[in-house]
């Protein structure tokens, strides 16, 4: 889904949701009495859960930096191409 349509399917998907307390991911307590990410695991696995997760971010926010410099490669070689 793209554009007003895609943010609102997201939007109502997110309402109602909260985050946990244990592992900060949202879950609807509505539907769940507990939450599915954490809920059935001891402090061990969450510990787990949660490092897997920090990795998870970091290697999105290089790919990301990567991905933005690539942007600026491309540009600067487009305006000197343009500008010859």
């Amino acid at each position: 889904m793209l554009g007003l349509p895609g943010s609102a399917g997201r939007m109502r998907r997110k309402m109602g949701q909260s985050s946990c307390e244990r592992c900060g991911l949202l879950y609807n307590p509505k539907k769940k009495e507990k939450c599915p990410h954490c809920g059935d695991l001891d402090e061990q696995e969450l510990e787990r859960l949660l490092s897997r997760l920090e990795r998870q971010h970091k290697a999105n926010r290089k790919l990301g930096l990567w991905f933005a410099g690539g942007a600026v490669v491309i540009v600067l070689v487009l305006i000197l191409a343009n500008a010859g």
